[in-house]
């Protein structure tokens, strides 16, 4: 007998929700009841404000104790280029920009620049102001710029030197993501922050239907610091790093110049510390 094949293309099961039941979990607290086709228009618009607070709450988590800044969850992060333009100092960021993860833009592969490092825009105006110079980017800053009516506020990146030419910049950012709907089933983070949704959307029922915060919310704050913590523990890096170079010395490379010395090193004696150049 020649074996028949049932499975023709990979099908994943897993645990992941939706929208809709986001939606029906509200639904379930105040009452409106799990069916979807006995909504009113205006419960299906106010259960779909409902879903967007929740996820707001989730995206942008207030600052955890012991915390000094609010927690970025590692599925925000994007990865994405700058390609700047002979004598343009200033660059409108894309549409979905958030925030920057780290504090510099990296050059290509082998090129053997320092990163570009971050400063504040108000250090570049000062550089500008004593020299016009142009030449590879040394430091940038970021700044608002002003709404237009009835658009979302844009950031704007400056930089010094002005760019003598045309230069490819790698960044990582947190992206400012879109709201929930039925043709934007999912949220981003997969199945823990599906279940982590479902909890909140309980929190926002509750507090509708009582008037007040209650036992509901207190569970979705543990599962949101839970969640946070597991993000941490399993998508950044377990260490900061070493204190030394890739070749040996104590300082990176690309933050060695003649004024810095490192050692001691046993080819030169061992008490007696090389100077770098």
């Amino acid at each position: 007998m020649i074996p028949i094949p049932l499975y023709l293309t990979s099908i994943q099961d897993n645990l992941a929700v939706g929208f809709n039941d986001f939606r029906r979990e509200v639904a379930l607290y105040v009452g409106y009841g799990a069916d979807s086709s006995q909504w009113t228009s205006d419960q299906v618009a106010e259960l779909g404000r409902d879903v967007d607070e929740a996820y707001r709450w989730i995206l942008y988590p207030d600052q955890l104790p012991g915390e000094r800044t609010p927690h970025t969850w590692t599925f925000l992060e994007q990865t994405t280029t700058l390609i700047t333009t002979g004598d343009q100092y200033n660059y409108t960021l894309p549409l979905d920009f958030g925030s920057f993860i780290a504090n510099q833009l990296y050059w290509p592969l082998n090129s053997g620049f320092a990163p570009v490092v971050r400063v504040s825009d108000t250090q570049i105006l000062e550089k500008r102001q004593w020299s016009a110079t142009t030449g590879k980017p040394r430091s940038f800053g970021l700044r608002w710029l002003p709404q237009p009516a009835g658009s979302q506020q844009r950031q704007e990146l400056v930089m010094w030197p002005t760019p003598d030419g045309v230069h490819t910049l790698t960044y990582k950012y947190a992206v400012l993501t879109d709201k929930l709907s039925q043709t934007n089933m999912y949220p981003l983070g997969g199945p823990r922050i599906g279940q982590l949704m479902i909890e909140a959307c309980k929190a926002i029922g509750e507090t509708k239907k009582n008037g007040a915060r209650g036992e509901q919310w207190n569970l979705f704050a543990s599962r949101l610091m839970s969640a946070i913590a597991l993000d941490k523990g399993t998508n950044t890096s377990r260490t900061l790093g070493v204190m030394r170079g890739v070749g040996g010395g104590y300082i990176p490379d690309y933050q060695r110049t003649p004024s810095y010395h490192f050692g001691p090193n046993e080819s030169y004696g061992s008490s007696l510390y090389q100077l770098e150049t």
